[in-house]
């Protein structure tokens, strides 16, 4: 049986779904009865309502794996075997949703006055989520 190259949006459903819930392309890929990662690559370059939908799975899929780490963290026996499990779900987290799973990094900042002398200075900075301070 060939695999499926064609579009449709039932199958870019089936592996938006899929994605979300925390399989890997690959995975989804390996059956017969579905596209191979090259086909599914050159959908999300053409079809932009596809690359969205997709983007929108991958997030999903790291808040997935962000749940998932707990699970293992509760269930899994050997600490070593945890450790990797939940630091690769956690890389992938952090690649994938970066403004929510991603490390925070700091910036020292300096300001000069007019006359190129250090200056205290008071910055406010917005974050998307973050709750209005008015």
């Amino acid at each position: 049986m060939a695999r499926p190259s064609k579009y449709s949006d039932e199958l870019a459903e089936k592996i938006c779904i899929a994605l979300a819930s925390g399989q890997t392309l690959l995975q989804i890929c390996a059956p017969q009865d579905m596209p191979s990662t090259v086909t599914v690559y050159s959908w999300l370059a053409k079809k932009e309502d596809f690359l969205n939908k997709y983007t929108r799975a991958r997030e999903d899929q790291a808040e997935y794996y962000a749940d998932e780490i707990l699970e293992i963290a509760d269930t899994c026996i050997d600490p070593a075997v945890a450790k990797v499990r939940i630091d690769a779900r956690k890389w992938h987290a952090e690649k994938t949703k970066p403004k929510k799973f991603g490390k925070l990094t700091t910036t020292q900042l300096q300001a000069l006055d007019r006359d190129g002398e250090p200056t205290d200075m008071n910055v406010m900075v917005n974050f998307p989520d973050a709750p209005s301070q008015d």
